[in-house]
This record gives structure tokens, sequence and C-alpha cells, in this order.
């Protein structure tokens, strides 16, 4: 008995350290791209922020790029429940008044995530096809672990962002179709979100809502990469 322990001990610490990576880029390289397209239409605040930058560690926030995904993860190797992760960076604080255009430059800014969570699943689905099956033990069968478990948490992070709710960049693109006042009721929803997104998520409501978006998101990049 205390052998099995021990070897389920072990085999979820390799999760853990095959889920790291993963996790940490899926919530920062979306953020890095949103900062990135805004100083390209007119919005040089992330640049002032020290945030115009690919590397995570500029955009980690302890709580909710370490803390919360690893509780995430813990609760599901222990409720032996189906992944669901979640978890933001630090946040990025931009100004759409100076954008050349702001409305239709804040959908390509916010639209700038969704396509970077999209682009990672099918990176990472790329690397999944060039990973032959093996150990899963060795060098190649944690790489291939790793990539199949980017492919599964950008798709999480893809159906996220396509939630119509501010601050998540499906919410702030639907702002941009309404009129000023069913703007303003729509974004008092901001400070809450992700609160709002946390007690859904351990209540259960949170993966009726995501799966069936992160299924679509793996399922164009199979027919992308044909892993």
């Amino acid at each position: 008995m205390i052998d099995n322990l021990f070897q389920s001990l072990i085999d979820i610490l390799l999760k853990l350290v095959i889920a790291a990576i993963p996790v940490i880029l899926a919530i920062t390289m979306p953020v890095a791209a949103e900062g990135w397209v805004a100083y390209k239409k007119g919005d040089t605040t992330a640049r002032a922020q020290g945030r115009l930058t690919f590397n995570p560690i500029a955009h980690i926030d302890q709580i909710g790029t370490l803390a919360v995904p690893f509780i995430c993860f813990i609760f599901s190797q222990i409720s032996h429940s189906g992944l669901l992760l979640f978890g933001w960076a630090k946040p990025l604080v931009l100004s759409p008044g100076r954008l050349r255009r702001p409305r239709i430059d804040t959908r390509w800014v916010a639209g700038s995530r969704i396509g970077a969570s999209f682009a990672m699943v099918v990176l990472w689905a790329v690397v999944l096809r060039l990973m032959p099956p093996g150990d899963p033990y060795s060098l190649t069968g944690v790489l291939r672990q790793m990539a199949l478990f980017g492919v599964q948490v950008n798709a999480i992070f893809t159906a996220f962002e396509v939630l119509p709710i501010p601050p998540y960049p499906g919410g702030r693109i639907l702002v941009t179709f309404l009129s000023y006042p069913h703007a303003q009721q729509v974004e008092q929803l901001a400070p809450y979100a992700n609160w709002i997104m946390l007690f859904l998520l351990f209540s259960g409501v949170l993966g009726v809502i995501i799966s069936p978006i992160a299924g679509l998101a793996i399922g164009l990049a199979g027919l992308l990469t044909g892993f």
C-alpha cells in the first residue's frame, strides 16, 4: 500500500512538472500579444509598464498565475475530475483612448488574446505530432505529455477568452458593438469577473460552458496539424 501511495505521489509530482510550463505560457503569452498589438495600434501604455515583452516573468501574478492554477490542478487530481484550470496574469492596464480608432482597434487588441491562445493550441499540437509515443518517464514521453497538456490548457483558455464578460476579450469585443448605456451596464461586471469565474468553476457550471468551446478549438487544431 505504501508503494502504491509513493507511486501515486511521484505521478502527481511528474504531472505538476509537466503542467507548469504550458500553464504559465498559456496565461502570460496572450497578455504579451495584447500589449504588443495595443502598442502597434497607438497605445504605448504596455511599453511604459515594461510589459511589451514575451518574457513570461514580466506577466506573472503570484496569485493568478501560480497559486490558483496550482490549487485547480491539485483539486482535479484529488477529485479525479476533468481538467479545468483557471488563472490570470498580472493585470495589464491599457488606455483605449490612445488607440487611433478606439472602437475598431479594441476589437483587434482583445482579439489578439484569443488568437494567441488558439495559436498556442496549434503550436503544442505540432510538438505533439513530432513526439513519437514512448515510455512516459523518458524525455520524449515527458515532452509528449507536456505537448498534450499544452493543447488542452490553451484550448481551455481560448474558451475562457471568448466568454462575453468584461474584462475577458470576448466581453470587451461585445462592448464595442453596444450602445453607450448598454456598454456601461456590461462593463460593471469587470471588477467581479475573476471571482464570478472561480465560483462557477468550483460549482461545476463553468465546465459545462467551457468544455464544448475548448473541444472545438482542439478539433480545429487537429484539422490544421493532423495530430
